[in-house]
């Protein structure tokens, strides 16, 4: 069932994208479609589970069913997250729509919490309403892999429109989605919100230099819906970077671009409004807002000594990642990575030493910014603390 779900859908996202971003090639299309095959193939083709639905029977009331069930063994107990809240909050938003009332409250969490605006359960995103069609566990393998998808095909299309070959632009959108925040954070809010970043960067662009704004609007309006409010500020904020660069890359210091993309913006917000306004109602009246608010905004967030440079290392060289370190003051850094791989790293030092176009450059720079934040750098994490919205958010993720 998972695969149908995934094949229509992905089939109408190609459709889409061949009529109205960039034509695509009958085999671009199959490799696109393929390329999450490389990590939910099998669950797709036998209807198998992407998705840590072992953990819960690690522990009291479902320990004991374990044997009877025929449950394996457990292999990645840090997806506890995963199981504890986004499984849980999935089948909220189901059990609301198969009751015909709008995903507002969770009647499982002692007596009642709030679903919708919790923001992570994506409850208004599309590919949340497709995917609460099909049973929990279905589910789950469909959002990994039609989120794979897009982050492939987002990756490409940009990729294309900047004027790679289509060789060159299926690697790079190999080398999205196989990259660890992808990857690691699938079926989290967190990575199911990186995914549209391409399609964020290709909307600013065509809003630059074609003066479109309906793309720019629909990765918007879908990158808010997605869940994860704080890397929506987060995409929102390098597509503002990328506007400006590419406003005066331009040679035409034109308003225009910026009435688009400010009305793009608006836009989103407008067909967003059911999903954001909640949130903004019900985020100051939590714990967890109090206490960003008042002492984490106010609470220097920059690694110690050198916490940042073996940060640096496990996005350069994944290996080393989990990893007891030895360096004086260090001893664990992070998890979760920024880290692409080695082939991908190769090939983007060899396109700096070849290649003399700006915009190479320009996402260079962007590239070491990037790894600089997550690595907790100290005088970057201080300068952006100083931004608003900045300083409550975990920007080292």
């Amino acid at each position: 069932m998972s695969f149908l779900l995934y094949s229509a859908t992905a089939a109408v996202l190609l459709w889409l994208a061949h009529r109205y971003v960039t034509p695509l090639s009958r085999a671009t299309a199959a490799i696109l479609f393929l390329l999450p095959f490389c990590f939910v193939g099998k669950a797709l083709l036998t209807g198998g589970v992407y998705a840590p639905v072992d953990l819960p029977y690690l522990t009291e009331p479902l320990r004991e069913m374990r044997g009877p069930l025929g449950v394996p063994e457990w292999h990645n107990g840090i997806l506890s997250d995963l199981y504890s809240q986004m499984i849980p909050w999935r089948k909220a938003v189901q059990y609301a729509l198969g009751h015909r009332e709008w995903p507002l409250w969770n009647p499982f969490i002692l007596s009642g919490s709030l679903l919708a605006a919790s923001a992570q359960p994506a409850a208004y995103s599309p590919f949340t309403l497709l995917a609460c069609l099909l049973p929990i566990a279905d589910s789950l393998t469909f959002t990994a892999a039609i989120h794979f998808f897009i982050a492939a095909l987002g990756a490409f299309l940009f990729a294309r429109d900047l004027g790679c070959r289509p060789s060159s632009a299926l690697f790079a959108s190999a080398g999205f989605m196989f990259s660890t925040p992808i990857a690691f954070f699938v079926l989290w809010a967190i990575g199911g919100s990186w995914v549209f970043l391409p399609f964020v960067l290709l909307g600013v662009r065509r809003c630059v230099h074609e003066r479109a704004i309906v793309l720019l609007a629909t990765a918007l309006t879908v990158l808010l819906l997605a869940g994860h409010p704080e890397t929506a500020l987060h995409a929102v904020f390098i597509g503002g970077i990328y506007f400006i660069f590419e406003w005066l890359h331009v040679g035409r210091a034109s308003a225009r671009p910026i009435l688009h993309a400010l009305a793009a913006g608006v836009i989103a917000l407008l067909l967003s409004a059911i999903y954001i306004l909640p949130i903004l109602e019900s985020a100051p009246q939590s714990g967890d807002y109090q206490f960003r608010k008042e002492i984490w905004s106010h609470q220097p967030h920059g690694a110690r000594g050198l916490q940042s440079v073996a940060r640096i290392i496990t996005d350069l060289f994944p290996f080393t990642s989990g990893q007891r370190w030895n360096l004086p003051g260090v001893r664990d850094v992070p998890l979760d990575s920024a880290a692409v791989g080695s082939i991908v790293l190769a090939l983007a030092i060899y396109a700096l030493v070849r290649s003399r176009r700006t915009e190479t450059w320009f996402f260079a720079g962007l590239a070491v910014f990037g790894v600089a934040a997550r690595s907790a750098w100290s005088p970057l994490a201080n300068l952006l603390q100083r931004i608003p919205l900045f300083n409550m958010t975990i920007t080292e993720r």
